[in-house]
């Protein structure tokens, strides 16, 4: 999967600790190995749960830096650099470069419901289809730990009042609004 990359290296230097990692974790614990963001490639472990993030962060801390040093470390799977199109369940291709979306704050900012609309959904999709795919979209948006952290509930709505639409932002905006709404807290 990845060439160039010393993934050899970087198991040998984790792979002991994968076990404690295992054992301090309730749900089965998934990693991933890929090209990184800030470096040329990536260990990114799946939270599952808002609790195992200090067990990871405390794994991923623990990390030699000689070892890594070309590789990035991640407690959650990082937001995706995408175009904002994706297959979904191998169904629908799903482009979220038009969903709109609004945040409802909670505990001054300490997590919000987010609202999501898409004038584009496929007729065939189910209602539970539609909340697993605006999931797995705010996932590529924020990535795993700032949704786990930040997002407390997920309601799809299937049409806009014109009230709502003035309020509706473009999906796509949601990580820089977060994070400009984050700094005002």
């Amino acid at each position: 999967m990845l060439r160039n990359h010393d993934t050899e290296g970087i198991l040998a230097a984790v792979g002991p600790r994968m076990a404690m990692l295992h054992e301090s974790i309730s749900e089965v614990q998934h990693w991933e190995i890929g090209p990184g963001i800030r470096k040329q490639a990536a260990l990114s472990f799946q939270l599952v749960k808002l609790e195992n993030i200090p067990i990871i962060q405390a794994f991923v801390d623990m990390s030699p830096a000689e070892v890594l040093a070309n590789w990035e470390i991640n407690a959650g799977r990082p937001p995706k650099i995408w175009s904002g199109t994706f297959e979904f369940q191998d169904l629908f291709t799903l482009d979220t470069n038009m969903w709109r979306y609004v945040l409802t704050s909670y505990q001054d900012g300490a997590f919000y419901d987010i609202e999501i609309n898409a004038s584009s959904w496929p007729a065939a999709m189910t209602s539970e289809e539609r909340l697993s795919a605006a999931w797995l979209a705010l996932e590529f948006y924020l990535g795993e730990r700032v949704l786990l952290e930040k997002i407390g509930h997920v309601e799809v709505l299937k049409s806009l009042t014109t009230a709502q639409r003035k309020r509706f932002s473009a999906l796509p905006d949601l990580p820089d609004h977060l994070k400009h709404i984050q700094k005002k807290t």
